[in-house]
């Protein structure tokens, strides 16, 4: 799998990295047809700011290029390369990285 484009949002006062924390996933909104990290940029500061979370905004596929179900596989992958890297100690993801 291509890596995804990602962008981490850390809150003012975040925890150190060696520390567990939680992580909000996200996914914009756009029905897998429209929508991209910078579209929802200003949502997930928000979201990070007012909930103390580190918020990871992850890109996946759209159509009607990329048909149902890639944009929900990159969704499902995106999900499970957090979970497989949960424990890794330090391992906060770059500002804007690609997962995979």
């Amino acid at each position: 799998m291509a890596g995804l484009p990602a962008r981490h949002y850390l809150p003012h006062g975040a925890r150190p990295a060696t520390e567990a924390q939680p992580l909000l996933l996200f996914f914009h909104g756009g029905g897998f047809l429209y929508g991209d990290l910078d579209s929802h940029n200003a949502p997930c500061r928000v979201l990070a700011e007012e909930s103390g979370v580190p918020v990871l905004s992850v890109e996946y596929r759209l159509g009607p290029e990329n048909p149902f179900p890639d944009g929900f596989d990159d969704a499902f992958a995106a999900l499970r390369w957090v979970h497989e890297h949960a424990e890794e100690p330090g391992g906060r993801p770059r500002a804007d990285r690609r997962l995979g």
